[in-house]
């Protein structure tokens, strides 16, 4: 369009947008016109057009945006740059404005004649470019089809290169072209089969007794698309799942159950120590060992060969390896003493192994029977972890938790420390062989206390529940608002939180509740206390419960092995109370 055709259009707008009528009726056909185009499928929207379109489209829309940019900065420009105009005065009111010059207008022609050329030659480049792509884009296509071979080529095509210059009737041909067709067909519904369910059904259709009988299993797999593994070799078109996926399903269940214990992972205590995967919320555990460990326990107690690599893979999300953050304060003193000889021995090259539960298992005849754990087998009963070597009178260091007693204004208290101990070579082994001895009776009580809980918690009855109970730490009271005193003292008070969950029988959700009290006592006596309101408030909601069970909460490496096995189930029977 030239610049007088140009000026002619803008003009004709700007008399059509000052009348507020002529614009509505302007922007009604405009929106009618664009919802005709959008049903005739003539204007598309961003997410109906190929990625090459959007990718065009986009360029324009950023350069169309960029040019707008620029015009209105350059106004801008101009706006700031242009000095305010001079009042007319008196003398000067009546006389008309100059018009322009003789010299700028004919600077104006020569700029519109230049402007005119520029754009010609642009039109002329723009359409040299498209030839060249579309030239480029044919022969992208003909050396696409030449390295696919005759798999891109469509049906008719394929006939018409296996029939070459041989002249064949309408029949042969049609019948040929027939068969190249369903071939395609049913080729590009068995690629675009998003189940197993579907796939197996084309084969089983495609598959039978006289394909088998002309030998032509082969070129059926071949031309269809499908793979060996799914010819069925059967006449019935009936679904049949896959065999493993029962198996896996029990795998899956068994090693969720097993993350799921409390002797493998710790349940977290803070409300919002969540993780959530694909909108599903669930509360943090921690594992309380390594996958390697849990993997050989894993093993040691379910028949069947479950990989390590599938074992970390079936690992719920919400069970996640403990960081710095989550650090352990509730560990056993006995694991961490015992822990700390073998680490310090197997840096001297005298034991080959860092793992105290798997050393204490390998002296023993039968892990999962008492009398060995409790030293009454005769055949394990003096039985020792070997050393790599002979220990010698070398001087090694190690850490040790150790009780003293500590006087401070006339009392005497026993506080825990964390000591750094030295022993030679020969005592810091012997002293391990006897405590190893005495480890495998703590840890067979705590394998077999936790399944003791396990199967009390499965076995309930309608008429009793289960109440695991435990004491949280003592928390310690803060104003709002306090005065130095207060906040640099000892002036704050501290409360005890009494926190327990109550199981039912039956696939009813577990019930939690917490007691507080300011008195900082952990005997049986406060204990009761805090439990009475709860056994009242169990009175009302389950009415038809007799009896209830009580079991203290443990860590795995908390129990004393003073308490032997057979008391445990008994113990957590004998506290019954009125509900």
């Amino acid at each position: 369009m030239s610049s007088k055709g140009a000026e002619t259009a803008r003009r004709y707008r700007e008399r059509r947008n000052a009348d507020q009528q002529r614009r509505e009726q302007y922007l009604e056909k405009e929106r009618e016109k664009w919802k005709r185009d959008r049903e005739t499928g003539k204007k598309k929207g961003i997410n109906e057009i190929s990625e090459r379109e959007k990718r065009a489209k986009r360029k324009k829309w950023r350069e169309a945006k960029q040019k707008v940019r620029a015009r209105n900065k350059g106004s801008a420009l101009q706006q700031s740059e242009t000095p305010p105009a001079t009042p007319p005065s008196s003398s000067t009111e009546n006389q008309p404005e100059p018009g322009p010059s003789r010299q700028q207008r004919q600077g104006e022609r020569i700029r519109r004649r230049t402007k005119q050329k520029l754009k010609q030659r642009i039109e002329e480049l723009e359409a040299q470019i498209q030839k060249v792509k579309s030239k480029a884009e044919k022969y992208k296509k003909r050396y696409y089809r030449a390295k696919e071979g005759s798999s891109s080529k469509s049906p008719r095509a394929r006939v018409k290169a296996m029939l070459g210059r041989q002249n064949v009737n309408s029949t042969v041909k049609r019948a040929l072209l027939f068969n190249q067709s369903i071939i395609e067909n049913i080729r590009t519904k068995y690629g675009t089969a998003k189940t197993n369910r579907d796939k197996q059904l084309i084969t089983k259709v495609l598959s039978g007794n006289i394909l088998r009988k002309y030998k032509l299993q082969k070129y059926a797999r071949e031309s269809f698309g499908y793979s060996k593994k799914r010819d069925p070799y059967t006449e019935d078109l009936t679904y049949h799942a896959r065999r493993c996926s029962r198996l896996r399903s029990e795998i899956m269940k068994t090693t969720t159950s097993f993350f799921l214990r409390d002797d493998v992972s710790r349940m977290t205590t803070g409300r919002k120590q969540t993780v959530t995967r694909l909108k599903k919320r669930m509360q943090k555990r921690l594992l309380t060992d390594t996958m390697k460990n849990l993997h050989r326990k894993f093993l040691s107690e379910h028949i069947g060969d479950v990989s390590y690599t599938t074992f970390c893979r079936l690992r719920p999300f919400w069970v996640v390896t403990p960081s710095s953050s989550d650090r352990d304060t509730c560990l056993c003193k006995r694991h961490e003493n015992l822990q700390f000889m073998a680490n310090a021995l197997q840096s001297q090259g005298l034991l080959s192994s860092r793992n105290i539960e798997e050393m204490s298992e390998a002296t023993m005849c039968d892990t999962k029977a008492k009398t060995c754990a409790y030293g009454e087998c005769g055949e394990c009963l003096l039985t020792c972890y070997p050393t790599l070597k002979t220990p010698g009178e070398e001087i090694i260091g190690l850490s040790q938790w150790m009780s003293e007693k500590v006087t401070k204004d006339e009392k005497v208290s026993t506080v825990t420390v964390k000591r750094e101990i030295t022993k030679t070579e020969q005592d810091l082994n012997t002293e391990f062989q006897e405590r190893l001895l005495l480890f495998r009776r703590h840890v067979f009580n705590i394998k077999w206390q936790f399944n003791a809980y396990r199967e009390l918690r499965t076995s309930l009855k309608n008429s009793e529940c289960l109440v695991h109970i435990d004491f949280s730490e003592n928390y310690s009271c803060k104003y709002s608002q306090e005065i130095q005193s207060v906040h640099f003292g000892g002036s704050h008070q501290q409360a005890s939180l009494h926190t327990g969950v109550l199981y039912t029988a039956g696939e009813q959700a577990p019930h939690t509740f917490c007691s507080i009290s300011p008195s900082r006592r952990h005997d049986p006596v406060a204990i009761w206390a805090h439990l009475d309101p709860v056994l009242k408030v169990v009175r009302e909601r389950h009415p038809q419960r007799r009896g209830v069970s009580f079991g203290a909460f443990v860590q795995q490496q908390q129990h004393s092995c003073n308490t032997p096995p057979a008391a445990a189930p008994q113990a957590l029977r004998q506290l019954p109370g009125q509900a």
